[in-house]
C-alpha cells in the first residue's frame, strides 16, 4: 500500500513539473503575439486615419474653392504628438509601437495643406476643406 502511495506521489509531481514547464514555455509566446497584435493594431489605425484624411483632401480640392466634407478617423494609442502633423502635401501619423520604436504613417495629397490632426487616441471628427487661396485646410470638428 505504501508503494502504491508513493507512485501516485511521484506521478503528481512530474506531472505539475511538466504542466509548469509547459506554461513557462508558453508565456513568452503569448506575451510575444499580443504585442504583435497591438502593433498590428496600432499601425493599421494610422494608416486608415491618414489615408482617410487625403483622400478626403484630394476630393475637396479636385472640387474646388468652398468644397467640404467631413471626415471621421479614429487614431491609436500611443501617438507622438511631436512627429504628427501636416507637412506641404504630406499627413503624417507618427506611432510608438510595443517595443519604443517609432513607426510614420503618411500619405501625400495633390494640393498644399493646413490645418492640424489631433493626437490624442480615439474618435475624431475633421472637417476638411477647400479654401479660396487653394489651399486645403483640415481641422477638428468645432474648431
Amino acid at each position: 500500500m505504501g508503494l502504491r502511495l508513493k507512485l501516485r506521489a511521484q506521478v503528481a509531481v512530474e506531472y505539475a513539473s511538466l504542466v509548469i514547464l509547459v506554461m513557462v514555455a508558453l508565456i513568452p509566446i503569448v506575451y510575444i503575439g499580443l504585442t504583435s497584435i497591438e502593433d498590428g493594431r496600432r499601425g493599421a489605425q494610422a494608416a486608415v486615419a491618414v489615408s482617410a484624411l487625403v483622400d478626403a483632401a484630394d476630393l475637396v480640392f479636385a472640387q474646388g474653392p468652398g468644397a467640404r466634407t467631413i471626415v471621421d478617423i479614429y487614431l491609436p494609442s500611443a501617438v507622438n504628438a511631436e512627429k504628427t502633423g501636416i507637412y506641404g502635401k504630406e499627413i503624417r501619423i507618427n506611432v510608438y509601437m510595443t517595443n519604443g520604436a517609432e513607426h510614420d504613417y503618411f500619405a501625400l495629397a495633390k494640393g498644399n495643406l493646413t490645418g492640424s490632426i489631433p493626437t490624442t487616441s480615439g474618435r475624431h471628427m475633421m472637417v476638411v476643406e477647400m479654401l479660396q487661396n487653394g489651399t486645403v485646410q483640415i481641422q477638428g470638428y468645432g474648431e
